[in-house]
This record gives C-alpha cells, sequence and structure tokens, in this order.
C-alpha cells in the first residue's frame, strides 16, 4: 500500500476529509480571534449598569446581607445567582469580579456553541459543512 493510499483510507476510516480537517482548524483559530477581539473592545466599554448592579447584589450577599429584605432588587433570584459564582470566586482570589464575570459570560456562550456545534455534526444535516463554516460568526 502507498502513502497516498494509507492516507485515503485514514480519513474514510475517521469520516474526515483533510480539506474538512483544514476548514475546522480555521474556525477554531477565527473563533479564538473573535473571541479575543471582543475581550479587547469590552474591556473598552466597561460594565453595563445592569450587570454592574448584579455584582454589586452579588458583592452585599456574600458580606451577609439578604436578598429582598435588606437588598431592594425586582429581578427574580436567578439573576442574582447566575453571577455569583464569579463573583465569590473574585472575593476569594481578591481580583475585580468585573474581571471574572466576563470569562464566565464567555465561557458559557463558548460551552453553548461548542454543544450547537456536537449537535449539528451527530445531526448529519446536509447543510453541516456550511453551519460549521459559520461557527466564527455565530
Amino acid at each position: 500500500m502507498t502513502l497516498v493510499n494509507d492516507v485515503g483510507v485514514w480519513t474514510r476510516q475517521h469520516g474526515r476529509t483533510l480539506a474538512a480537517s483544514l476548514l475546522g482548524n480555521c474556525n477554531f483559530v477565527a473563533m479564538i480571534a473573535i473571541t479575543v477581539l471582543s475581550i479587547i473592545f469590552q474591556l473598552l466599554w466597561g460594565t453595563i449598569p445592569d450587570t454592574s448592579w448584579l455584582i454589586t447584589v452579588c458583592e452585599r450577599m456574600l458580606s451577609g446581607e439578604r436578598l429582598y429584605s435588606q437588598i431592594y432588587e425586582t429581578n427574580p433570584p436567578f439573576s442574582v445567582w447566575l453571577y455569583m459564582p464569579p463573583v465569590a470566586m473574585g472575593r476569594m482570589l481578591g481580583i475585580a469580579p468585573e474581571i471574572l464575570v466576563r470569562a464566565w459570560t464567555y465561557l458559557a456562550a463558548l460551552v453553548g456553541l461548542s454543544f450547537s456545534g456536537v449537535i449539528v455534526r451527530r445531526a448529519g444535516f446536509p447543510e453541516t459543512a456550511s453551519l460549521l463554516a459559520l461557527g466564527p460568526a455565530f
């Protein structure tokens, strides 16, 4: 068997062609680049007031105040609990909670996008290649 045949057998066995593999790597690099650029732009814009308030509520709760009795809040409790893990981690590590809230948000978005990619890949839609090529845009 020649090297060309070996590569052909390998790609057929693994269900991926070399072109699809390269496209996947380009998409991964593009997603990383877009994520890094969006984090830089987010640092320039700062934290929006709603997120800042929820961070403040989390900090007050971690200091011992009670939600809805000592802290006036109109959002449902899940809004507060959503930001509690990064705010608590920021307090433990001595890091500004805004940085960890941003990281937490990006992590949640990337995990969700990854799950979507797995679903699209396993579903075997006819348009799977074009959907995966649009990954960086999503």
